[in-house]
């Protein structure tokens, strides 16, 4: 569970949504290197500004992150990052499809046929 804290955190920083996210992973080169680029660096990519920036490198976001996966583990979650194989083929191409997925229970997510209901 361990590869999921670096894009959980990624989901819990002020102001990056899905797009922004997925900006951060591409020039970085991946969610881990996200939390270990430098202020430089981040403020050379397009459209992260000294905000976001900053709130990367406090990186307040990994704690949070931690107890999220630890209440993930305690109430039998699977979280399934878009990096992840088993992320649903269908959403793969969305520019804004999210970062994370989250679901109790026994799941096909590339099945031909599904149903969900998404709610917080």
């Amino acid at each position: 569970m361990d590869h999921l804290l670096h894009p959980i955190a990624l989901t819990m920083i002020p102001k990056v949504g899905p797009v922004t996210a997925r900006q951060l992973v591409s020039y970085c080169g991946s969610p881990r290197a996200v939390f270990e680029a430098g202020k430089k660096e981040l403020l050379a990519i397009p459209g992260i500004g000294p905000q976001i920036t900053t709130a990367v490198l406090e990186q307040k976001v990994l704690l949070q992150a931690e107890r999220e996966l630890e209440f993930i583990d305690q109430h039998g979650i699977t979280a399934c990052s878009y990096l992840d194989p088993g992320y649903p083929e269908r959403l793969k191409p969305l520019y804004d499809s999210p970062v994370m997925l989250y679901f109790q229970g026994q799941a096909d997510l590339n099945a031909l046929r599904t149903v969900a209901i998404v709610g917080t």
